[in-house]
Formats: structure tokens, C-alpha cells, sequence
């Protein structure tokens, strides 16, 4: 179900990541940075108590996505060759890559897919 909620993230991440700082990639590499702090996090639950115990954490990198993406929206869309790359770039990231990999070995186990799907869906997703 967390999976389903990431996808429309995944696609809007070049949005958010083109607003920080003072630009685009500033941002962008702000949101990655994040990314790697979720995974940090996911990496740790291996049960509905650590889940429960890392909500308050996630909550706070939610927070922290939320007002990069209103960075986002102050910068405005990028022109089509920034989005490109910086679209690129995130997908390639390793920290994308190791977002996604915590996120199956978590939501492999029921209880702890339970937690994190309910703290996840208030994650910006445009």
C-alpha cells in the first residue's frame, strides 16, 4: 500500500527537488538528503514496535518534505532541460535506490507495513 503512496512522490520528486535553497538542484539534493534520513529509519523497523517507535521520527521527515515542496512551488517549474537532469539524477541516486529497498524489506512484514503505510500517507505526493 506504501509502495502505491510513493509512486506519485517518486514522479513529483523533480518538482520538489528543484526548489531549495536558492535553486533547483539546491533542492533537490536537500530532498535526496532526506531520503537518505527516511531510509536510515525504514532500515530500522523489523516489527510493529519499531515501526511505532520510528513514526514520530517520520513524522518530522514528512514535515521537513512539506516545506520543501512548498520551496518547490516558490521556484516555480523548472525549464525542460533542468527537469530532465534533475530527474535523472534522482533516479540513478543511490539514496533513492536505497529508499526503495528499506521500503520492500519493511513492507514485507504486515504489522510493520500497517505503521508505516498510515505515517506515509501524509507525505506530500504533488
Amino acid at each position: 500500500m506504501f509502495l502505491r503512496n510513493l509512486a506519485p512522490y517518486a514522479l513529483s520528486l523533480p518538482l520538489l527537488v528543484a526548489c531549495g535553497g536558492d535553486s533547483h538542484a539546491s533542492v533537490s539534493e536537500a530532498l535526496l538528503g532526506v531520503v537518505d534520513e527516511i531510509a536510515s529509519v525504514v532500515e530500522g523497523i523489523s516489527d510493529k514496535a519499531s515501526a511505532e517507535a520510528a513514526r514520530p521520527v517520520l513524522e518530522q521527515l514528512g514535515e521537513r518534505m512539506v516545506e520543501l515542496q512548498n520551496k518547490a512551488k516558490a521556484l516555480g517549474k523548472p525549464d525542460e532541460a533542468t527537469n530532465a537532469d534533475l530527474e535523472s539524477k534522482r533516479t540513478n541516486d543511490p539514496r533513492t535506490k536505497r529508499l526503495q529497498a528499506a521500503m520492500m524489506r519493511a513492507f514485507a512484514k504486515p504489522e510493520a507495513a500497517k505503521v508505516l503505510s498510515d505515517v506515509m500517507s501524509k507525505f506530500p505526493m504533488n
